[in-house]
């Protein structure tokens, strides 16, 4: 039987409005459901083990996602540009996220990430608008250009004592940041990491802080 959706099977079906994954179907190829505007349902029944490259990139009507417990990988950009999509649980079977994978999902409200992250790549919230606060996984030890760039409405950002390299234009524009804590583990801070966040009042740096790039405030 079929275990692979392969590449662009369904790109730009803009008439699309719900689709079922059967669970005999394992991975799921770059470009999938690439541009399907009018895609607002994924019912995945089980078995799906990867998401491939830009799969649900530009699905505007995509809402929510409930993502089993048995994919272990998620290609870049696989939601990028899914600008309703407004909550998404990744489950604690992935342990790595990729580049742009929600790079202005303009509606994104809620995101759990999963514990055993390294690294918040870069681009990965670029642009989510939306998003009030995060998690950040206390396993994560960089957070990486622009991860964060221009979330407007962030005001909570917890970043756990796992952290050592906070990289450039981290929360660049983070306009509604008040207050950052920054512990005692990162030793590097990327330049213009924080800059463009004209509400923040409150900032603690680290004694052990060795780098400070230009502009980072």
């Amino acid at each position: 039987s079929v275990t692979t959706l392969g590449t662009c099977v369904f790109q730009e079906c803009t008439s699309l409005t719900t689709i079922t994954i059967p669970k005999n179907i394992l991975y799921l190829d770059y470009l999938l459901f690439k541009s399907c505007t009018n895609l607002e349902q994924v019912i995945i029944e089980g078995n799906l083990t990867m998401i491939g490259n830009q799969t649900f990139s530009g699905c505007t009507n995509l809402k929510k996602l409930i993502i089993p417990n048995t994919v272990t990988e998620i290609g870049y950009k696989a939601f990028d540009n899914c600008t309703n999509l407004k909550e998404i649980t990744l489950p604690n079977t992935i342990t790595t996220i990729t580049e742009g994978m929600f790079k202005d999902c303009t509606s994104l409200i809620d995101v759990t990430l999963p514990e055993g992250l390294a690294l918040i790549p870069n681009a990965s919230f670029n642009g989510c608008i939306a998003l009030e606060k995060i998690s950040i996984p206390s396993t994560v030890i960089t957070i990486d250009n622009s991860a964060f760039r221009g979330c407007s409405s962030l005001t909570d950002v917890e970043i756990p004592g796992s952290v050592e390299q906070i990289d450039f234009l981290a929360f660049h524009n983070c306009t509604s940041l008040e207050n950052i804590i920054i512990p005692d583990s990162v030793v590097s801070l990327g330049g213009s990491a924080f800059s463009g966040c004209k509400n923040l009042r409150n900032i603690e740096l680290p004694d052990n802080l060795v780098s400070i790039g230009s502009s980072a405030f």
